[in-house]
């Protein structure tokens, strides 16, 4: 199973979730709901948007449109960026590399299959720890399970923690995923826009605490509000900026449309192309 064929496979199992007495009328939930998150988005900026990720046809919606993008996305920039043949090359022959990855904000899971259509592309076999942090518990039962879904063989192991980067409650005292070599930020900060206040003590105690060497991979919209608040965080955690720029990216959709099978004949095209900002950064 490729990774796109991966997201197929979730895919159908939160179909399965979604309420409705036929297809027909999941299908047109669905649908509405694509539109809603598409409206939403556009209004981030606005400051005041919340997006309710534990009604399972936004969670479906949300997987279908956007994970298989920004999936691509972190699997080219772990390649043009050099990032990636960093982390997870190894120099021994005889023994795999162990990485250990923190998805920030990385319940949706596009960190994660981003991660592993990297590793499947360079054919490389590390041994993979990822730590997903969401708000939203129910984001787990998605990428529950991922390592024996995968019939290659990389060994996988995925772990959930549910906290709110807004209440320091939720995060306080809290360790073991700070000790990673790899942070990823996969548009989250833009969701954080509204709540960028409450959020900053989270992100600083992240950087304080991170090992020395840690990498940190941001990727978002190509909105100044967005990337410039981010960019203020590192600067004032004095993390080393290694690479970034603003561009826009382009999927590679050929394999990827025919893999999501009748969900694409359904409800066309995922996100294809988006204009966005990106830092890789690093921890003297």
């Amino acid at each position: 199973m490729n990774v796109i064929q991966l997201v197929k496979s979730v895919l159908d199992e939160q179909y399965a979730l979604i309420p409705g007495s036929s297809e027909k009328e999941k299908d047109n939930q669905i649908r509405e709901r694509l539109a809603y998150l598409s409206r939403q988005y556009e209004n981030l900026a606005g400051g005041d948007v919340e997006i309710d990720y534990s009604d399972p046809i936004t969670r479906f919606a949300y997987i279908y449109r956007y994970v298989t993008a920004h999936a691509d996305f972190v699997c080219q920039l772990l390649s043009s960026t050099g990032l990636g043949n960093k982390l997870f090359h190894s120099d021994d022959d005889e023994e795999a590399k162990t990485v250990s990855v923190t998805c920030v904000g990385g319940g949706p899971g596009s960190d994660l299959v981003g991660v592993l259509k990297f590793i499947e592309r360079q054919r490389m076999e590390p041994v993979l720890r990822f730590m997903l942090l969401d708000r939203e518990k129910l984001w787990s039962d998605a990428w529950y399970g991922v390592d024996a879904k995968l019939d290659n063989p990389l060994k996988t192991s995925v772990y959930f923690l549910q906290l709110d980067v807004t209440d320091e409650k939720s995060w306080a005292g809290l360790q073991r995923y700070k000790d990673s070599d790899l942070f990823t930020f996969i548009y989250f900060i833009s969701e954080l826009y509204g709540v960028r206040g409450e959020a900053a003590k989270f992100f600083a105690n992240l950087f304080a605490d991170a090992k020395s060497g840690a990498r940190f991979l941001f990727i978002d919209n190509n909105d100044f509000r967005f990337y410039g608040g981010f960019d203020g965080l590192c600067g004032k955690a004095k993390l080393e900026r290694v690479a970034g720029d603003e561009a826009r990216m382009t999927t590679d959709t050929v394999e990827e449309k025919t893999d999501l099978g009748k969900y694409y004949e359904k409800f066309r095209d995922p996100k294809l192309q988006a204009k966005v900002a990106y830092r890789y950064l690093k921890k003297k």
